[in-house]
């Protein structure tokens, strides 16, 4: 949950543009001026501030603060576009990483099973030959007669 809390804060934060709450402030206060502009200037000069003026003051700030939002919401559906492609390519890579994490253990358990099945037929193979030398009338003779042996040992 803090995760998602901390996701959603960056998000807000990267969707922050500080020209458009700065244009859509000055919208405020150009619509504020146009309907109040009366009783801002003395009152002397505020009989003499025509129609038209305030009519366009509020239009201009109308138009601001619409900008502001226009291109602050612009602003938004680009970073969630963002970060939707950005969960997209971690999915995608953690579906490879998976993919190749399976791919790595089957590799791994075929080496296995071959190196077993290598351990059992040399394991067969030494019992077989201990079996042929223990049968064998032979074995305890001598290999080499006492003077070839001498010789050997000699050298």
């Amino acid at each position: 949950m803090l995760v998602e809390l901390i996701g959603a804060l960056q998000l807000g934060a990267a969707a922050l543009s500080l020209g458009a709450a700065f244009a859509g402030l000055s919208g405020l206060a150009l619509i504020a001026a146009g309907l109040f502009g009366l009783a801002l200037l003395p009152p002397a000069l505020g009989a003499f501030v025509p129609d038209w003026l305030r009519r366009g003051l509020v239009l201009a700030g109308v138009a601001l603060v619409l900008g502001a939002g226009l291109y602050g919401a612009g602003r938004i559906k680009g970073v969630e576009v963002a970060a939707a492609l950005a969960a997209e390519k971690a999915l995608a890579a953690e579906v490879e990483r998976t993919r190749l994490a399976e791919k790595v253990a089957a590799d791994i358990a075929a080496q296995a099973t071959a190196d077993l099945v290598a351990e059992q037929e040399a394991n067969a193979r030494l019992r077989k030959l201990n079996d042929d030398l223990s049968k064998d009338p032979g074995r305890n003779d001598p290999c080499l007669d006492r003077g070839l042996s001498r010789r050997l040992r000699d050298l």
